[in-house]
């Protein structure tokens, strides 16, 4: 299904996905990058092309879906994680999301340790739907590997991604 295909790529065909999106990069100078008239990717985030966002702010980073990643997703109706105070490994499971006709895995798009779910997301899951970036965050993690963030996407790279889709 398409959202196994976003939340379960090897790790293979990520880090060719990376490569291809490094050489072709692309510049912009708004603080969002246009994929299409109605789609914006936020610059100062990293992505991952499993289309997870991450917000790195000092130590620790915030983590969530991306906009594109919770489309394919459709209306989220639950969400679980249950790995707080847990260190965890970049690529590993964190957790699930269950919409109306599926459930997907998502997976650490770097290493560390989870510190905080967000816990407004047990009563209304479907931020993550409206307001993917902002209210919608999922976990906040304490980087433990922080030189792993090279290996993410910045907007213009995610934005190649999402072009080849």
């Amino acid at each position: 299904s398409p959202i196994n295909k976003l939340f379960n790529q090897k790790n293979n065909d990520k880090n060719s996905a990376v490569q291809y999106i490094q050489q072709k990069s692309m510049t912009t100078t708004s603080s969002y990058v246009n994929i299409s008239s109605n789609d914006t990717i936020p610059k100062g985030l990293k992505y991952t092309t499993s289309h997870e966002w991450v917000k790195i702010e000092g130590d620790t980073a915030l983590i969530g879906i991306t906009d594109y990643g919770q489309t394919e997703i459709g209306e989220i109706v639950f969400i679980e994680v249950d790995n707080v105070n847990e260190i965890l490994e970049k690529d590993e499971m964190f957790g699930t999301t269950e919409a109306l006709k599926t459930t997907s895995e998502m997976f650490m798009p770097l290493t560390g340790k989870v510190l905080e779910f967000n816990k407004t997301l047990n009563e209304i899951p479907e931020l993550i739907n409206s307001d993917p970036y902002g209210k919608g965050w999922i976990i906040k993690i304490k980087l433990t590997k922080p030189e792993e963030i090279k290996q993410l996407l910045n907007a213009e790279q995610y934005t190649l991604v999402l072009n080849k889709q």
